[in-house]
């Protein structure tokens, strides 16, 4: 697993003034904040999620996510869309997780002691 990327005060700054005009109708694309930070490819993302969280914690505002671009959420509507994303995609992950994990044990057997899940726990 790749190293966390660290983020200096001046990029968080920066990435915070552009974020704060970001709305609903005019998010703004992590190639954008990448290429106006002057910010490197990380982890084939422009800037990384890892900015957007930094800028969060640091500077206690919420960004949301919709689509390819970021904004300040304007509703608590925007919020909970939010977070009903992040749930059904953290589910999927995990769920494909679970598939693959009874697949190998299916194919290969019981692997270090460990008993392959069933069906039904997937």
């Amino acid at each position: 697993m790749p190293a966390k990327a660290q983020y200096t005060e001046i990029q968080v700054e920066g990435a915070y003034e552009i974020l704060q005009k970001a709305t609903k109708a005019r998010p703004v694309t992590s190639e954008e904040l990448g290429e106006r930070l002057r910010i490197d490819d990380v982890e084939g993302n422009p800037i990384g999620r890892g900015l957007i969280t930094e800028v969060i914690r640091r500077k206690r505002i919420p960004i949301v996510a919709k689509g390819k671009g970021y904004f300040v959420p304007e509703s608590y509507d925007d919020v909970k869309s939010y977070l009903n994303d992040l749930n059904r995609r953290s589910l999927g992950i995990l769920e494909r997780g679970a598939l693959v994990d009874l697949l190998w044990h299916e194919t290969h057997g019981d692997t270090e002691g460990q008993n392959a899940p069933s069906l039904d726990e997937v």
